[in-house]
């Protein structure tokens, strides 16, 4: 009733006041182009109006009880009950869960029914994929890094108990103790490191967890999971006691490489030893240096011309950043092992700056010794230092540079202060009445407004276009691409530091911006004048030969081609800028021409479409509000 009365309503109105605006809105056309007069345009639109929407009623019985509202409701929100699971897990998890989930609601509608999902927190999630693997990856080289230093306090704290008592264990070997019981002692010694360390370890990280958990879930509004995850315990327990048994390898090869006499002398130090080995040249074998270095390089290959391609080319971009994470903790442990080795120059130097002077000089040589005796304490003291210093270092400087990248990225993303869009190519925004409010604004004296421009959508976004295709004109390799319309002013009114051409056409002057020239306002103020260098002597327009649609015998007719005029086609072509990638990606330059291929849907059965010619003014590598590339990898999806 509320609906035929509303009908009712506006149909009176038009009757009485022939609202003629109104009826040139509803039709789409002006009145002064019909050849009929406007009150018998009102009746006929108001006669139409009121039938359709009586049919439509009619067919809407509310009243009967076979009929529910929620059957002509044109969207439907769907909660995933697992949503929290599938969210917390990488790209890959997150995709397989949307697919199980998608899969149980087309299973219960039925596969060929006709809708369309959308997942937004998916999609928004998606763009966090870097931070998240940035974020991975620094937390596994802190684990790295942890349980190296670990490791080599371990491995201190078990050589310093074995070097004090060397004499006890001699004794102990003396009256009859196995080696290996010196060896399941030892290991038992190491043990009680790793069973304290664990417990305390484990629930420190639980009850730090709790409170990070507490302070993120009042923040995203998410149920806490105080459960620990079962991979963090595991890999706990092999690490603490994986890390003091590799570490007590070389203190009980020095409590077993000492004989019973060296081992019972009371007045034996360890850095007044002299070792001499005699080794037959037959009975080397293979050098163990040598090998370790051959694995190493092959090892380091196989990653860098292997893995490092594999995992970019098929975006594995979370083993990709893992292999720059391990050259990069590598790169780190390569610098304390090289000032392990520039350290006793420095300790020298620094000796005789200290000990300068008559009064000091027989200072000298004691000091010296001291250094000497204290010098395998003093390298593994300084790897440590060194190492936790680089790290921090280095930590700090991921940190800093990922803070910075995010920021970066949003602005090269958003282009401008503020980013007004349309959600739907449907709906597009209210154009003219924005540039009547920012043009008011840009004139007051009291605005923050500094400039403003519009861009169109991908013209692949609108439902009449099924096809588009770019390439060179010998038709391949032909990649999809996106066709967006910009305005004269757009670098003058966005973050025009993201601007970077790498290729512009010379034939035009340019305007400079951010140090480069302005192709994009070239487009306007030297439209259609480009000049290819088979053009210089003038447009040769080819003949042309045929005329009708192309079809291929055999098949159904479901596409048709028609030649554009020559002269459209040669004189009316398209000025655009391209991205770098397609330099190789579909060998083009400023100097060659493009194909730009259009298919669109009609209501025959027939696609119908039509080529264009288009010429670069320039290639890019950096539009504002855009992510354009260099690698020719991209051009499959380039703007």
């Amino acid at each position: 009733k509320l609906a035929r009365q509303t009908v009712h309503n506006f149909t009176e109105n038009l009757r009485k006041n022939n609202n003629v605006t109104l009826v040139e809105e509803l039709i789409g056309y002006s009145i002064a182009n019909l050849p009929l007069n406007t009150s018998g345009i009102v009746t006929n639109i108001t006669s139409n109006i009121t039938d359709r929407v009586d049919n439509l009623l009619n067919q809407l019985d509310l009243s009967a009880n076979n009929t529910r509202i929620n059957d002509y409701a044109p969207l439907v929100i769907v909660m995933n009950k697992n949503r929290v699971h599938d969210y917390v897990q990488d790209q890959q998890g997150i995709n397989l869960g949307m697919v199980r989930f998608t899969d149980s609601v087309m299973e219960a509608l039925g596969i060929y029914y006709p809708v369309q999902f959308t997942l937004p927190i998916a999609t928004t999630l998606k763009t966090f994929e870097f931070t998240k693997v940035f974020l991975e990856q620094i937390f596994n080289c802190v684990a790295v890094v942890m349980i190296f230093l670990g490791g080599m306090l371990i491995y201190s704290l078990l050589l310093n108990d074995v070097e004090s008592k060397t004499y006890e264990y001699g004794m102990l070997r003396s009256l009859g103790m196995r080696q290996y019981v010196l060896i399941e002692l030892l290991l038992t010694q190491a043990i009680y490191f790793s069973i304290p360390g664990i417990a305390l370890g484990l629930l420190v990280g639980w009850l730090l967890y709790l409170i990070i958990a507490a302070v993120v879930a009042s923040y995203v509004a998410l149920p806490i999971d105080i459960s620990f995850y079962y991979g963090a315990i595991l890999i706990a327990i092999a690490v603490g006691f994986a890390m003091p048994v590799v570490s007590n390898i070389f203190p009980i090869r020095r409590a077993l490489y000492h004989t019973l006499r060296d081992a019972l002398d009371v007045y034996h130090q360890v850095s007044a030893e002299t070792n001499v080995k005699v080794t037959k040249l037959e009975k080397m074998g293979i050098s163990p240096w040598q090998t370790l270095l051959a694995v190493a390089s092959v090892f380091f290959g196989f990653v860098v011309y292997y893995l490092v391609p594999y995992s970019f080319i098929y975006q594995k971009y979370s083993l990709f950043f893992a292999i720059m994470s391990g050259i990069l903790v590598g790169m780190l442990f390569g610098v304390s092992l090289v000032a392990t080795i520039i350290q006793p120059f420095i300790e020298k130097v620094a000796l005789r700056m200290i000990m300068w002077g008559w009064d000091k000089r027989s200072m000298h040589d004691l000091v010296r010794k001291n250094l000497f005796s204290h010098s395998g304490r003093n390298i593994k003291t300084a790897v440590m230092f060194t190492t936790c210093l680089t790290f921090v270092i280095f930590v700090g400087t991921v940190f800093r540079l990922q803070g910075h990248s995010i920021s970066e990225l949003v602005q090269l993303g958003s282009g401008s202060d503020i980013l007004i869009y349309a959600s739907n190519i449907n709906s597009p925004l209210p154009e003219d009445d924005l540039r009547n409010y920012l043009n008011t604004e840009l004139n007051s004296s009291v605005s923050t407004v500094t400039g403003f421009t519009f861009y169109t959508y991908d013209l692949g976004d609108m439902s009449l276009v099924k096809e588009m295709g770019l390439s060179n004109l010998a038709g391949y390799p032909d990649v999809y691409f996106r066709l967006i319309g910009i305005e004269e002013n757009f670098l003058k009114d966005t973050y025009n530091r993201f601007w970077k051409t790498t290729e512009v056409d010379t034939a035009f002057t340019y305007d400079t911006i951010n140090s480069y020239p302005d192709a994009i306002k070239s487009l306007y103020t030297n439209a259609g004048q480009e000049r290819l260098p088979n053009e210089k002597n003038g447009i040769v327009i080819p003949p042309q030969i045929g005329t009708a649609h192309i079809k291929i015998d055999g098949y159904p007719a479901v596409r048709a081609m028609k030649p554009r005029p020559a002269n459209d086609t040669y004189i009316d072509y398209i000025d655009i800028i391209a991205s770098e990638a397609l330099r190789v990606g579909i060998s083009i330059d400023t100097d060659s021409p493009i194909s730009l291929r259009f298919l669109w849907n009609t209501n025959s059965p027939l696609q119908r479409g039509a080529v264009w010619l288009a010429k670069a003014r320039a290639l890019v590598a950096r539009v504002p509000s855009f992510f354009y590339s260099t690698y020719s990898l991209t051009a499959l999806y380039s703007d």
